[in-house]
């Protein structure tokens, strides 16, 4: 898609703008953190993806706000295959729009972790990676719940991160 930047944020229209990651397989049977830098500008009246996959069960990291609620939804392994998901209700504020937000979530080999700016906002016990992530994009889930808003330093880091390490990432 046209990428259009302002102030260091890739904007996503809402409507049509999403990256596909073409190549995801460097996280298959790994463990994984993952940042993304968000600020969005509206919801609809489906869900915002910021990460998603092709939704099939076990191949999906799930990171979307959900504006029933409202919530933030952040999952692997989709739908609990194995794995666990993290629903904050309600999200900061009850309105998702707004000031840029540091969302971060781990997978580990003790279990994982869900941050908010830096701050541990929930934690769960499955320690089973992710088998495949396929159909990985960024801004849309499955042709709808679009993203409207900008996103910046997405960050994806492979194996375990210590807490100090991810304290020196989010600054």
């Amino acid at each position: 898609f046209p990428v259009t930047i302002l102030g260091g944020y890739v904007l996503f229209n809402g409507a049509s703008d999403y990256y596909d990651i073409t190549n995801s397989s460097w996280i298959n049977n790994q463990y994984f953190t993952v940042f993304v830098v968000d600020y969005l500008s509206s919801t609809t009246a489906s869900a915002a993806a910021i990460l998603n996959g092709d939704g099939n069960p076990g191949s999906t990291i799930l990171m979307r706000y959900t504006p029933v609620n409202p919530t933030l939804t952040m999952d692997y392994n989709y739908r609990n295959v194995g794995g666990g998901a993290f629903t904050l209700n309600p999200s900061p504020g009850s309105n998702y729009t707004g000031p840029a937000r540091l969302w971060s979530m781990q997978r580990t080999s003790t279990g994982g972790k869900f941050f908010l700016n830096g701050t541990s906002i929930g934690t769960d016990a499955v320690t089973t990676p992710l088998p495949s992530w396929s159909g990985a994009q960024l801004g849309q889930r499955g042709g709808t719940n679009w993203y409207n808003g900008g996103m910046k330093e997405i960050l994806f880091y492979v194996g375990n991160v210590s807490d100090e390490d991810r304290q020196t990432v989010v600054g």
